[in-house]
């Protein structure tokens, strides 16, 4: 057991051991201008975090009826998708060596919330199978 007594660890995915708020802060910027709404962009910071439900209100809060927020949200989640399947998604810094600590000191650990249609899989399936044994799906 490590000096910390770890028994194990459970990791989210999106924004922790993925890089995927900075994808997705650019997708907003480019997708809210592209639509005539540049100020969606600006505000990005607001919606993290955040479930659907929230954001939607939320959009209909600060940007009134007249926003398309459906078609806004499919069409970042549609060029999110494609770009990560495209280019993968970055790991964020730190993340090799978190997982080498724990695998040396053989502390398992686990992704939570990650769908199996995730464009994450690809990855995850790589630092599962080939690199870190011990990291599972929960």
């Amino acid at each position: 057991m490590s000096r910390f007594d770890l028994e194990g660890v459970v990791f989210d995915v999106d924004g922790v051991l993925f890089d995927t708020e900075r994808l997705s802060q650019e997708i907003w910027n480019a997708v809210s201008t592209e639509l005539g709404w540049p100020q969606v962009g600006r505000a990005y910071l607001e919606f993290v975090g955040q479930n659907r439900a929230d954001i939607l209100q939320k959009m209909l809060d600060l940007f009134g009826p007249d926003f398309p927020r459906e078609t806004f949200l499919l069409t970042c989640s549609a060029r999110s998708q494609e770009r990560m399947e495209r280019e993968g998604v970055p790991l964020k810094p730190g993340v090799r060596e978190i997982l080498e600590f724990l695998t040396a000191r053989r502390v398992p650990a686990a992704l939570a919330t990650l769908p199996a249609w995730s464009p994450h899989s690809r990855v995850v399936n790589t630092l599962m199978e080939e690199t870190y044994p011990l990291l599972g799906l929960w």
